[in-house]
């Protein structure tokens, strides 16, 4: 059975395959477009009210991106985006970060680490008043401090395309922001080392915080795969 496509109209947009390709793409982030199912093209083409053309550039794009599959003779369906799909995703994640966290021991700055320092307060401070999303958004800010100061170009680059795998894991399991208390406790440690100046132990920690991340994630998203068999 085709999905119930809930995206909106794109009649008369000067840029519509730009925006055909953000919103196929914001239905799968958002898991409006669940994984495993069927895209078809000419449905999708008159629910968004254009041609199949920018659809069919936009699904190869996303295809590219590792976001849909083609299968010969069967169709075009959304990747799948279980345990191991999480897997790979935060395997990528943790040597690339560690390697971010490593370069960047050098370069932040006394204030930078204050600062840094100063989001972790406001993280942990937001997780007791039970705000967690507010919480795991200064968490992350420890990560793009590490990444944006990293000094190689390249490897931010690589970084930022994981981003939205990331968010599409969000989307399938709120293990990340049940672990608040964990991941608080090793973003100090991430800190600790940085401000140390220890290259090796600041990729190490951050690594193993991905890591740590991964097993919780892993666990969770194993146990909702059972209760649907």
């Amino acid at each position: 059975m085709s999905p119930g496509y809930e995206l909106g109209t794109l009649a008369g947009s000067p840029s519509v395959g730009d925006r055909a390709y953000t919103m196929i793409k914001d239905a799968i982030l958002s898991l409006r477009l669940e994984p495993g199912v069927q895209i078809v093209e000419t449905e999708l083409a008159e629910h968004l009210g254009i041609s199949k053309t920018p659809v069919r550039a936009a699904l190869k794009q996303l295809e590219g991106e590792g976001f849909v599959t083609r299968i010969p003779y069967k169709g075009t369906f959304v990747a799948d985006a279980g345990a191991g799909y999480a897997e790979e995703v935060l395997q990528i994640r943790a040597a690339l970060e560690g390697l971010a966290a490593k370069l960047a021991t050098s370069r932040l700055s006394q204030e930078q680490l204050a600062e840094v320092d100063k989001w972790l307060a406001r993280s942990e401070a937001a997780f007791d008043r039970g705000h967690l999303s507010e919480s795991s958004m200064m968490g992350r800010r420890v990560h793009d401090a590490v990444i944006e100061n990293c000094g190689n170009s390249r490897l931010i680059l690589m970084i930022r395309n994981l981003d939205d795998h990331m968010q599409r894991i969000r989307s399938m399991s709120d293990c990340l922001l049940r672990r608040l208390d964990k991941s608080a406790r090793e973003h100090r440690a991430i800190l600790a080392a940085i401000e140390e100046r220890d290259a090796s132990q600041a990729e190490q920690a951050l690594r193993s915080h991905i890591f740590r991340v991964l097993r919780d994630l892993g666990e969770d998203l194993s146990q909702k795969h059972l209760k649907t068999d």
